[in-house]
């Protein structure tokens, strides 16, 4: 579920849109899985990996118009907020 949703983050990113909080919240989604059922280790990876993928697509694809920090810093702050969830128990 993680690499089709971060194929379809960095899809939206190459076709030069703004990776916003809607258009990744199916990504967001899929960190929460993760971060719940892997050990943190391995979901920091897994979340760094994805979320370094769609920052470089957003980077490749996005107009050189737009700011740099809506471009690398929000959605780096959006995808790593799950991971921070990583190895806690819920009921």
């Amino acid at each position: 579920m993680l690499a089709i949703t971060t194929g379809c983050g960095a899809a939206v990113g190459i076709l030069g849109y703004l990776p916003t909080i809607l258009l990744l919240a199916p990504l967001l989604a899929a960190c929460c899985t993760i971060a719940q059922r892997l050990p943190p280790r391995t979901a920091y990876l897994c979340v760094g990996l994805s979320g370094a993928a769609v920052i470089t697509a957003a980077l490749a694809g996005g107009p050189a118009s737009e700011p740099l920090v809506l471009k690398t810093a929000a959605p780096a702050a959006w995808l790593l907020l799950p991971a921070a969830s990583a190895g806690s128990t819920t009921p």
